[in-house]
């Protein structure tokens, strides 16, 4: 598998697409922007299961606050 990982065809973006100084505020800016999108799908007992960005954030901010 030589050419698995094929980067030279890739491009990067120059425009932000999500603003922010810290990495903290790229997050809590990406969640409040992509509120309801699915963030993230992991399988459970053979079930899929999806966390969108609002469920993220509020297990973050559960986590943060101790």
């Amino acid at each position: 598998m030589p050419n698995l990982w094929d980067v030279a065809s890739l491009k990067g973006r120059s425009e932000i697409v999500v603003p922010g100084e810290t990495l903290s505020a790229i997050f809590w800016n990406a969640a409040r922007l992509r509120a309801d999108k699915v963030w993230l799908r992991e399988k459970h007992l053979g079930l899929w299961r999806s966390w969108t960005w609002t469920q993220v954030a509020d297990a973050v901010a559960e986590i943060g606050h101790g």
